[in-house]
């Protein structure tokens, strides 16, 4: 089970990483775009750092938010 789990959190990176490396792209591309979330996880459209969790410490933070603007 630790090996899936540990397998699962590797594809979760790897794929993190492939959105920091889309976003970064698009910046060059469109200056207008600097600042907005690039990799679509940040609720507020806005980049908030949310890129570089894993895919379980993108979740809890996403519950944290929901719970603090109680949607």
């Amino acid at each position: 089970m630790s090996d899936l789990r540990t397998l699962d959190d590797a594809r979760a990176e790897d794929e993190a990483f492939k959105r920091i490396e889309d976003m970064q792209v698009r910046v060059k591309e469109d200056e207008s775009k600097f600042g907005q979330c690039g990799c679509g996880r940040s609720p507020t459209g806005k980049c908030i750092g949310w890129h570089g969790l894993s895919e379980q410490e993108f979740k809890e933070k996403l519950e944290e938010y929901k719970l603090q603007e109680g949607k």
